[in-house]
């Protein structure tokens, strides 16, 4: 989670990204919850690899919106 905190206000400024890789970074359910606002406001994201992080049932419900 503390990673995904520092990321996140990152995330504001690539608008213009496409692809997010952050597999294998232990982001966890309340990291992924952490990301979601952060995630949602990329327009022009349209891959999101997250496999190996746990964000199990709860921070994939986070994720949904985004």
């Amino acid at each position: 989670p503390d990673g995904a905190k520092a990321l996140g206000p990152s995330l504001s400024n690539l608008t213009s990204l496409t692809r997010l890789d952050l597999s294998e970074n232990n982001v966890g359910p309340d990291g992924a919850k952490t990301l979601a606002p952060y995630l949602a406001k990329l327009t022009s994201l349209t891959t999101l690899v997250l496999h190996d992080n746990k964000i199990g049932p709860e921070g994939a419900k986070a994720l949904a919106p985004s």
